[in-house]
């Protein structure tokens, strides 16, 4: 997870960087590149939060699943445990 941040990180400080740079840009072009940063700003973040919501998904299906095979486990002894019970029962004999 460390190395998905490091490069956003980097971009984001790519980004004040290029703030920096913008200060000795000319009024009508400091303008844009401050936009540009904003929408790039947040486009990063966007990406930082969606890659925060796939490992929160992974994991609650990996908790799901989880669950899924302990039941699973419980409905097997539950099967076993009716068939000893059925082996157990003598046979009717219906037609004497």
């Amino acid at each position: 997870m460390k190395d998905d941040i490091d490069p956003l990180l980097d971009r984001m400080n790519g980004l004040l960087e290029l703030k920096e740079l913008a200060r000795h840009a000319a009024p009508e072009d400091r303008a844009r590149i401050h936009r540009t940063i904003k929408v790039v700003g947040r486009a990063l973040l966007a990406v930082g939060e969606a890659r925060d919501a796939a490992l929160r998904a992974q994991r609650v299906r990996e908790w799901a699943d989880a669950g899924l095979a302990a039941r699973q486990g419980e409905l097997a002894a539950l099967l076993v445990e009716l068939q000893i019970m059925i082996e157990d029962i003598p046979p009717v004999d219906r037609f004497p």
